[in-house]
């Protein structure tokens, strides 16, 4: 069970069969039980449903196809589907129904940064500049704020909780 859609749509994550090897992501309708595939593969992660239900995050990697590799936005109704620049390939959680935020995994870089990414539009930005706002995010431990304005994380070298204000 990956979440409610609607009061009346699941999103579902299974196998067509136990040998299968592959993983499908898909919704079903309680009302009249159709389903609808979203994704399909070996390696799929990471599903994240934004706020209203409109949209899917998740990611692939180490697929044998490496197409297949990186983050994904998916709409739940099928219509959609749109994968983010490589250099996009991180952490990610949802600022609003919309709009998601991703720390892009930069093992050399001296700081983190926050990009937004449109899922509408597919409409990238930039929301923070390491040059003027350096901070480190540890293990993973960072949450939006429900008004989707507020970033709070535990920043490694301190281990203080922190609060980085979004631009709008």
């Amino acid at each position: 069970f990956g979440g409610w859609i609607s009061d009346d749509v699941m999103l579902l994550s299974g196998r067509d069969s136990l040998d299968d090897r592959e993983q499908v992501l898909f919704t079903v309708s309680l009302l009249d039980g159709g389903r609808v595939e979203l994704a399909r593969g070996e390696r799929l992660r990471g599903g994240l449903l934004s706020p209203e239900g409109l949209w899917l995050a998740y990611f692939v990697a180490l697929d044998q196809d490496p197409a297949q590799n990186g983050v994904w936005l998916v709409s739940t109704d099928g219509s959609e589907r749109h994968k983010l620049g490589r250099d996009l390939f991180g952490a990610y959680q949802w600022r609003d129904s919309h709009r998601l935020l991703v720390i892009p995994f930069q093992p050399e870089a001296e700081s983190h940064e926050i990009w937004e990414v449109d899922a509408d539009t597919g409409q990238v930005r930039q929301l923070s500049d390491p040059e003027l706002t350096p901070f480190n995010i540890a293990n993973g431990d960072w949450t939006v704020s429900p008004d989707g304005r507020y970033v709070a994380f535990v920043e490694s070298g301190d281990r203080n909780i922190w609060l980085l204000r979004l631009p709008d």
